[in-house]
């Protein structure tokens, strides 16, 4: 019955009626007939027959209002409805054809008309989304086109997801730059897949927050057509969480004019070094020989004179050769790298043809060397060592000196023949590494693998590399942490324009400096001064968490211990600090014509102008106190702390930045956005505007203190 129409069903019921009603009156005269006899026959037809033609033909009456009244007009309002929330119609229901449906009608016409007016709207936002979209790419196309490196992004996969015009031209000769297009056949893949596994491994091993090359690596890499050495950077792109990779930028260029030069220099320098040794040699015959024929008093200086010249011409050939090989090896990237992450890859690449045992191998010893070629050269001797020697397992050990590394992997039985190691050394690695040979890759690293034999039937492959440092750890700092994810991008920003009138800027528009100082007690006008100042900037209604400035501050005197209990700074952590006024002259410059904000901005402002006259520059912007702004919002008699204002707005306030200076600032600035939308909403819009209703609170402040005194 549901799927029956309305009027349908309104009609059966009003039948039902009429018929229920028929029936009981031929019920009734059939009661009647049966009491009074067949004499009352003409009578109670008369009777019950004008009683049934009335009750039928009010009930058809009934039901024709109702039909016309509510069916109809329900009808058409739910017509109407589906019209506009399906059909996208702008028609209301006339109000005239539903006057009986009492206040349904005018409430239809309202949501209706409503409905469409959202509808109306959101398609206007979702075009100006667009177009704004289209303005943001073509925008960001200019910023790609103009870069003088290119620029490919790529998912996992390896496949090709942006590239801009540079990528282009540079790889013009090595293949088709397209999207969806596969990287790896344009240029050698094995240096972007050790990148990728070495910045992985960082990354799922937690090192990449105090790395101080973050999720970033140095690559050099090959044309798969040959012909071009391409020099990259790689950084690894997370998810929005941040919680996994999700692909990888690479910033490149052509360096193959640079490495052909540096090998051209090295071997001129050779021929150099080379004639330079000839030359010495015939130097020595001839001192032989003028030795011979000098008299016993003339050979005792002669020989010391020949002796001195052929050490300084030993240097200055140590020299030649240094730089013979500084020309083959600085256009590479030879980087810091962990030797547990670099035989852990190298273990990954031979797996199958032979298993790698670390149980004794050192913790945090670095090398430097441009591990993906390496990693590619030491595979390629291993398996032809294991192949040769049926070798299926080899233990790494590891001796570290001052300045090197030597790395050994053992293996029980004979060692190779010194031509059969310098065969293998000699043979292409294949189009993954360009086609260079062991032998290259150890000539860039200036460096070279022998065996050494070690008794009980173990041989060795030794390998020496140039020793690293660790990779440099970021300083700890007390305050609260930053986001990992830089906004280093707004393209709102090309559209903004600036403002002859300050005050009449609004809210949204304007650049703020949120800031916080933690002091060594609550008296500026005494001794009292900062120990750190903490702010974030505010640009385009967005917090840029990546530009804070967090900054320790000497105060020029002991800090007390009740203070350090708020703030947890104590004289050790100021110890090595920079003094106070250089401090604050760095806040002035970081802060530059950017609106100031504070909570409780007074006390704040009281501490970084109190040695104004020593400084050589002053804040001479407006200053906002979120204290003032909340009060006008909600009222000076409610709880306005920035523990409770964070209660209020779901600001999140973890109990490790309280009462630190950046923590707070990020705390007192997500605060002051709420409150820029609570104070637009009010139509309190201007920078002018939010001063006047903060000078309003000060003035109110101001009565109440004067009454109460």
């Amino acid at each position: 019955m549901e799927r029956w129409n309305l009027r349908l069903r309104v009609f059966l019921f009003f039948a039902l009626i009429g018929g229920g009603t028929i029936a009981a009156l031929v019920g009734a005269f059939a009661l009647a007939l049966h009491r009074l006899g067949g004499e009352a026959v003409p009578t109670l037809v008369l009777a019950f027959g004008a009683a049934g033609f009335a009750i039928v033909g009010l009930a058809l009456w009934v039901w024709l209002q109702f039909d016309e009244h509510l069916a109809k007009p329900i009808l058409a309002i739910g017509h109407d409805i589906r019209a506009v929330v399906h059909g996208g119609a702008h028609k209301a229901t006339d109000p005239s054809r539903a006057r009986y449906l009492g206040f349904l009608a005018p409430a239809v016409a309202e949501a209706t008309t409503e409905l469409a007016a959202a509808r109306a709207a959101t398609e206007s936002r979702i075009m100006e989304a667009t177009a704004e979209a289209e303005g943001q790419r073509a925008r960001l196309e200019t910023v790609l086109r103009d870069l003088q490196e290119g620029v490919l992004i790529c998912n996992l996969d390896h496949e090709i997801l942006l590239y801009n015009q540079r990528a282009v031209e540079v790889l013009q000769d090595a293949g088709v730059v397209g999207l969806g297009r596969p990287l790896f056949g344009l240029v050698a893949g094995e240096p972007f897949r050790f990148v990728l596994d070495r910045l992985q491994r960082r990354f799922h091993e937690a090192r990449f927050s105090d790395h101080p090359d973050g999720l970033t690596a140095l690559a050099t890499t090959a044309s798969r057509a040959g012909g071009q050495t391409l020099k990259a950077r790689v950084a690894l792109m997370l998810d929005g969480d941040g919680a996994a990779p999700v692909g990888y930028v690479v910033a490149f260029d052509d360096v193959t004019e640079e490495i052909e030069a540096g090998t051209q220099r090295q071997a001129a320098l050779h021929r150099a070094a080379s004639q330079l040794r000839r030359r010495i040699a015939n130097l020595a015959s001839l001192a032989e020989v003028a030795l011979a024929h000098a008299s016993p008093d003339e050979r005792g200086d002669l020989a010391e004179t020949l002796e001195r010249e052929r050490d300084a011409l030993g240097q200055d050939l140590d020299t030649l050769d240094e730089l013979r090989h500084d020309a083959l090896a600085n256009p590479w990237p030879a980087t810091p790298i962990y030797v547990p992450t670099l035989i852990a890859i190298l273990s990954d690449r031979i797996v199958d043809k032979c298993a790698v045992n670390t149980e004794s191998l050192p913790p945090d010893v670095w090398v430097r060397c441009d591990g993906a070629t390496m990693i590619g050269a030491l595979a390629h001797v291993i398996e032809r060592l294991a192949h040769s020697r049926r070798t299926k397992q080899v233990d790494v050990d590891m001796r570290a000196t001052a300045g090197r590394v030597l790395i050994d992997f053992v293996w029980n039985g004979q060692p190779p023949a010194e031509a059969e190691l310098a065969s293998w050394q000699n043979e292409t690695l294949g189009p993954g590494f360009g086609h260079l040979t062991p032998q290259e890759v150890l000539d860039r690293h200036r460096a070279e693998i022998w065996c050494v034999v070690r008794g009980h039937g173990q041989v060795a492959l030794r390998l020496p590399l140039p020793r690293s440092a660790p990779a440099g750890r970021k300083p700890r700092k007390i305050a609260a942490q930053t986001s990992a994810r830089p906004e280093f991008y707004d393209f709102d920003l090309f559209g903004r324009r600036e403002r002859t009138a300050f005050a009449e800027a609004p809210l949204k528009d304007l650049t703020y400096v949120v800031f916080d100082t933690e002091t060594t007690g609550l008296e500026p006008h005494r001794d009292d001064e900062i120990v750190q100042i903490g702010g974030v900037r505010i640009v385009n209604n967005r917090i840029l968490r990546s530009e804070a400035f967090d900054r320790l501050v000497h105060p020029g005197r002991r800090i007390p211990p009740a203070s350090t209990r708020i703030h947890g700074i104590t004289d050790e952590h100021v110890a090595l600090a920079e003094p106070l006024l250089p401090s604050i002259a760095r806040f002035h410059a970081y802060a530059g014509g950017a609106v100031l904000v504070a909570h409780n901005a007074a006390f704040d402002m009281s501490f970084l102008t109190k040695h104004r006259r020593e400084l050589e520059v002053a804040f001479t912007q407006p200053v906002l106190d979120t204290v003032l702004l909340a009060a006008h919002v909600f009222g000076a008699d409610e709880m306005l702390t920035l523990d409770a204002l964070a209660d209020r707005f779901g600001v999140e306030l973890p109990n490790q930045e309280r009462h630190t200076a950046l923590g707070d600032a990020l705390a007192t600035a997500e605060v002051f956005l709420k409150l820029v939308a609570l104070l637009e909403a009010e139509d309190t819009r201007t920078l002018g505007d939010a001063l006047q209703v903060s000078e309003r609170q000060v003035a109110l402040r101001r009565r109440q203190e004067a009454y109460q005194a």
